[in-house]
């Protein structure tokens, strides 16, 4: 999936099953993403993830979550400085997504036969013979 400026200094990429906005932290709370004692590190969370409910509950580690439910936030730290939240968008919008990837990777596979089909010389191993 391609990455798209979300706000000043945050890039989102939109995932079958989440929102992934990465940026530093001070960017992704002027984005209103996250608050500033969500973030791994802060106390009473990890140090390198931290995932929060909807209702804005921790998740505490080895406890099973929906981590595609709307609302959910998992955030890790991906370097020193840049940080990337998750947020789930809900099974109906993970359904969406995913059928939309499917009709899309149909749709390549079968311009992909087309252009064979078309070559003007046979095709043995992807090579013209």
């Amino acid at each position: 999936m391609t990455k798209q400026v979300h706000s000043p200094g945050v890039l989102v990429s939109h995932e079958l099953g989440a929102d992934c906005f990465t940026g530093t932290a001070d960017d992704l709370v002027a984005a209103g993403l996250v608050r500033m004692e969500q973030l791994p590190g802060q106390p009473g969370n990890g140090t390198t993830t931290v995932s929060f409910r909807a209702d804005g509950t921790r998740v505490r580690k080895g406890t099973p979550g929906a981590c595609r439910a709307v609302g959910y936030l998992r955030i890790r730290k991906v370097s020193r400085l840049m940080i990337c939240v998750e947020r789930g968008v809900g099974d109906e919008e993970h359904r969406r997504r995913r059928q939309a990837w499917f009709e899309a990777l149909h749709r390549e596979r079968e311009e992909q036969r087309e252009l064979a089909r078309s070559w003007p010389f046979p095709i043995v191993c992807g090579r013209p013979v």
